[in-house]
């Protein structure tokens, strides 16, 4: 089971019995079901009225979204602070597909979202830090385009102003790896300063019109 499907399993498993005739011992497993995933010890649940009115329903549901959450948020805690340690620790060798790259591979199939916000965390607490947002570039290139969209194009966007060449490379080197026409598109509204990584980018957009067969 996924961890997107958590909250809606617990939220149907809630439901489906609320909505049922429930027995007393199905009323105190439905509260107890709702204190543990709050961590909480249910002391007085032979006294508390579990029937199918809205109010109970809400409080079930609150408490199920609210655990749900703070699942989902530690498990992003864990995916970026993983991420910024093998970042640190990895060499990108042009060519090969980094450790980092495997890691954030599996974070994806573990919980795409997740690991799409997690590696959006790791830019924003890091940006300050050349070699770590040359890795989150290194890393975001190796994924299709469609599977990183918006998150992975919106941080090769946003590094467009950076003074480090070899980042400016990497931006570039992303889209040349994503090759398609709205890799051409965003290419062809960034222009740089330094005469060899002009010449890579008209380069890239040459092959990549090519490989597309048009010219934007």
């Amino acid at each position: 089971m996924n961890r997107d499907d958590v909250g809606n399993t617990n939220e149907c498993f809630v439901l489906n019995t609320m909505q049922d005739e429930t027995s007393d011992s199905s009323k105190y497993i439905i509260i107890n079901k709702v204190f543990q995933l709050n961590n909480k010890e249910p002391n007085s649940v032979q006294n508390y009225d579990v029937g199918p009115d809205n109010s109970t329903m809400k409080l079930i549901n609150e408490a199920i979204i609210e655990e749900y959450e703070l699942t989902i948020n530690k498990l992003c805690y864990k995916f970026k602070n993983q991420l910024i340690r093998s970042i640190k620790n990895d060499e990108f060798e042009l060519g090969e597909i980094s450790s980092s790259s495997i890691i954030f591979s599996d974070m994806m199939r573990q919980n795409e979202n997740v690991a799409k916000r997690a590696i959006n965390e790791v830019f924003l607490d890091c940006f300050h830090d050349d070699n770590v947002v040359y890795g989150v570039l290194e890393i975001i290139s190796d994924i299709e385009y469609d599977v990183i969209y918006p998150n992975g194009q919106t941080i090769a966007l946003a590094v467009s102003a950076y003074s480090d060449d070899r980042i400016k490379e990497a931006l570039v080197r992303a889209f040349e790896n994503w090759c398609n026409v709205e890799s051409l598109r965003i290419l062809n509204t960034i222009k740089f300063t330094s005469s060899w990584l002009e010449s890579y980018r008209l380069d890239v957009i040459k092959d990549i019109e090519e490989f597309c067969d048009c010219a934007i």
